[in-house]
């Protein structure tokens, strides 16, 4: 039933009709894909502030049944205080953002608060951020 209401084959897994597949596109693009919801994260420089950026969402919808591509959904800029379940177009997607960008505020905050220098990056779960900063400084590195 919830299959057909998602306009998914009902030989299609469940797994793979629920699943969001995330990468991470050097330097600053996450693309989500899956059977229900594909999205995207694209982070921007704020000005020459190190300590801000600018997040990006946007989400991917299949052409209509005569061919047609959707109307462009307009851009809404938030502030900092503004929770992202302010955005009404965004659904329920709102909900896991707000959550996701109350962590990212108490992580910034803890990477500052230790007196030690440089980051413990853990071996397996946080590798991606090791080979974003080893990618990075090759780039910058070159001549």
């Amino acid at each position: 039933m919830l299959k057909q209401r998602a306009g998914i084959s009902r030989h299609c897994p469940i797994p793979e009709a629920i699943d969001l597949i995330q990468y991470t596109v050097f330097p600053n693009f996450v693309p989500y894909g899956g059977m229900g919801l594909s999205a995207g994260y694209r982070f921007r420089p704020y000005g020459d502030n190190p300590e801000k950026s600018i997040m990006e969402i946007f989400f991917l919808f299949p052409k209509s049944a005569d061919g047609s591509h959707p109307k462009a959904a307009p851009i809404v800029w938030l502030s900092e205080e503004e929770p992202w379940s302010t955005v009404e177009v965004m659904g329920s997607a709102a909900m896991v953002v707000d959550q996701d960008t109350d962590n990212l505020k108490r992580i910034q905050k803890g990477l500052r608060a230790t007196k030690k220098t440089g980051v413990t990056l853990a071996n397996y779960q946080e590798s991606r951020i090791r080979h974003f900063h080893q990618t990075l400084d090759q780039y910058l590195a070159a001549e």
